[in-house]
C-alpha cells in the first residue's frame, strides 16, 4: 500500500539557481521560495539534462536521459515507447491535471499525456481572436498593472483545482507550467521596477535581449545595459515569486499544504552576459545547466535540510514513486536516476550528474540566416557535460575539452584541461560509461507534431521560430 499525499510540481521556466535568494543571492527576489526551503529540503547542486524545454521537460516526466526518451532537437516531440509519470500516478489512483504557460508543453508535443485534465494558458480564451485579445489584455493590463493576462488565468486555474485537491478523497497530481522568466523579460509593475534603482523603466525596456544579434555584432551591450537585462529578470523571479505565493497561501487556506508532496525546480537556466551569451541552448556552463530544487512534505522531510550531493531532473520520477511508496510497474526499467530522498543519497548509483546539448543545425541556420558572415561552427556543436560538485566536466562534438573546479572557479572561467589533464581523463572516462549505458529509442515511425497557427504564433513570440 501506498502513501497518498497530494502532489503538486512547479516548473519554473528558464530559472537558473543562482539569482534565487535562497541560494545565496543577493537581491531578494524569491522570499516566499524561501520559504520553503526553509520549511523543507533545498538541494543545492540540482542540475538539469539539458538546454531547452522539451527535452528536459521529457526527462523530467520519464526519468530518461535524451538519447533514450528521443525528444529533442529535430523531433520535439515525446513518443509513446516511455512510461510517463503522470500515467504512472494515473494509474495509482491520481487525478492528474497540468497547467501550462509554454506551448513546448502542451498536447502537441506529447508532454502532457496521461492527464485527466491539461490547461494551456498560452491560447487565448475561446471565441476571441488573437487581435481582439491583443487589445482585451492591453486593456486588462492597464485596469490592474502587476499581473500578465496568462498569469492571472494561470492563477485562476490553478485556485480552482486546489479548491477540487481540498474537497476530493483521491489524491491529486497537479503540474503548474510558469513561463514568466522566459525571454524577453517584461515583467509588470512593480516588479518591474524593483531593481532598477534610479534607471528608469524606459530606458531599460530598450535593452537588447536578442542573442542573435548580439552574437552577430548587429546590437552592442555595455556594462549598464548587462545590468539593466539582469534587473528586468530579476524582476521577472520576483513576479514568479508572487505567484507562487498565491499557491501556498491557497494551499495553506485549505489545509492543504502539509497534506502536499511539494516540488519547485525549473527546467534550465539562463544566460545574462556570462560567457557571452544571453538565454539559452547555447552552453552547458552553470548558468543554464545548475537549477533550483526544493522539496516540502513535513511527514518525511524535516525541514531546513541542505543537500549538496549532485541531483537531477532524471532522478525526480523515481523520487516522486519513492516517498509516495508506489509501485512504478515497467516504469522503473526506463529509469535511469534514482531517488534523492535524503535518506537514499548514500546509495545513488552515480555521484554527478551529466547534461547534453543537442544541436539541430537547420533550426541554428534559420535563427541566423539574417547574419550570412557569421560563423555557426562555434555554435552548431553538440556538447555533454558531467557535474560532480567539485569538477565540470564538457566535452564537445569536435574533441574540445573544458576542465573546471567549481570550488574555487564557480563561474566557470579557467578551463584546466590542459592544466589537469588526468583529470579531464578520469572525468571522460565517467561521463562516456555513463553515455553508453543510455538506451536508444525504440525505432518507430515519428509523427510530426500537428501544431495550429495559435501555437506557430506563440511559439515565435518565445524566439523559437523564425
Amino acid at each position: 500500500m501506498y502513501r497518498s499525499p497530494h502532489i503538486v510540481l512547479i516548473v519554473l521556466d528558464c530559472v537558473r539557481a543562482q539569482n534565487l535568494s535562497c541560494y545565496g543571492y543577493k537581491r531578494p527576489t524569491t522570499p516566499n521560495i524561501d520559504r520553503v526551503a526553509e520549511e523543507g529540503v533545498c538541494y543545492r547542486q540540482a542540475a538539469t539534462v539539458g538546454t531547452w524545454t522539451v527535452p528536459t521537460h521529457a526527462t523530467l516526466f520519464t526519468g530518461t536521459y535524451p538519447a533514450t526518451h528521443g525528444a529533442v532537437n529535430g523531433h520535439a516531440y515525446l513518443d509513446n515507447h516511455v512510461i510517463t509519470l503522470t500515467e504512472v500516478l494515473k494509474r495509482m489512483g491520481y487525478v492528474t491535471v497540468g497547467v501550462s504557460n509554454n506551448g513546448w508543453v502542451s498536447r502537441a508535443t506529447g508532454i502532457a499525456r496521461g492527464f485527466d485534465a491539461f490547461e494551456e494558458k498560452y491560447r487565448m480564451p475561446r471565441g476571441l481572436r488573437r487581435r481582439l485579445f491583443s487589445g482585451y489584455r492591453r486593456m486588462r493590463s492597464a485596469l490592474s498593472p502587476g499581473e500578465k493576462e496568462s498569469a492571472r488565468r494561470t492563477r485562476r486555474s490553478v485556485l480552482r483545482w486546489l479548491k477540487h485537491m481540498a474537497a476530493e478523497d483521491r489524491p491529486y497530481f497537479l503540474f503548474i507550467h510558469l513561463n514568466d522568466a522566459h525571454s524577453p523579460y517584461a515583467p509588470p509593475p512593480p516588479f518591474a521596477r524593483r531593481f532598477l534603482g534610479d534607471t528608469s523603466l524606459r530606458l531599460a525596456r530598450k535593452v537588447n535581449q536578442d542573442n542573435t544579434a548580439w552574437l552577430a555584432g548587429a546590437a552592442e551591450m555595455d556594462e549598464q545595459d548587462w545590468a539593466l537585462l539582469t534587473a528586468l529578470y530579476d524582476g521577472e523571479l520576483a513576479y514568479l515569486d508572487h505567484q507562487v505565493a498565491s499557491f501556498l497561501s491557497a494551499m495553506r487556506e485549505l489545509n492543504l499544504l502539509d497534506r502536499t508532496l511539494l516540488i519547485i525546480t525549473a527546467d534550465h537556466g539562463e544566460n545574462l552576459g556570462e560567457h557571452g551569451l544571453i538565454g539559452h541552448g547555447y552552453c552547458l556552463y552553470d548558468t543554464i545547466v545548475r537549477i533550483p530544487l526544493l522539496i516540502r512534505y513535513p511527514p518525511l522531510f524535516s525541514g531546513g535540510q541542505v543537500v549538496d550531493t549532485p541531483v537531477s531532473l532524471v532522478d525526480l520520477f523515481p523520487t516522486v514513486v519513492d516517498v509516495i511508496e508506489g509501485d512504478p510497474g515497467d516504469a522503473a526499467a526506463q529509469w535511469k536516476g534514482a531517488s534523492f530522498h535524503p535518506d537514499r543519497l548514500d546509495h545513488r548509483p552515480y555521484p554527478f550528474t551529466v547534461s547534453v546539448r543537442q544541436v539541430y543545425e537547420p533550426v541554428l541556420r534559420k535563427r541566423f540566416a539574417p547574419y550570412p558572415s557569421f560563423d555557426l561552427s562555434p555554435y552548431a556543436r553538440s556538447a555533454w557535460a558531467l557535474r560532480d560538485g567539485k569538477w565540470k566536466y564538457i566535452l564537445h562534438e569536435n574533441g574540445e575539452e573544458e576542465l573546471y573546479d567549481l570550488e574555487a572557479d564557480p563561474n566557470e572561467l579557467q578551463n584546466l584541461a590542459t592544466e589537469h589533464p588526468q583529470q579531464a581523463v578520469n572525468q571522460r572516462k565517467q561521463l562516456l560509461s555513463v553515455c553508453d549505458s543510455w538506451r536508444a529509442p525504440v525505432p518507430e515511425e515519428k509523427p510530426e507534431p500537428e501544431w495550429d497557427e495559435e501555437l506557430v504564433e506563440h511559439l515565435r513570440g518565445l524566439g523559437y521560430i523564425a
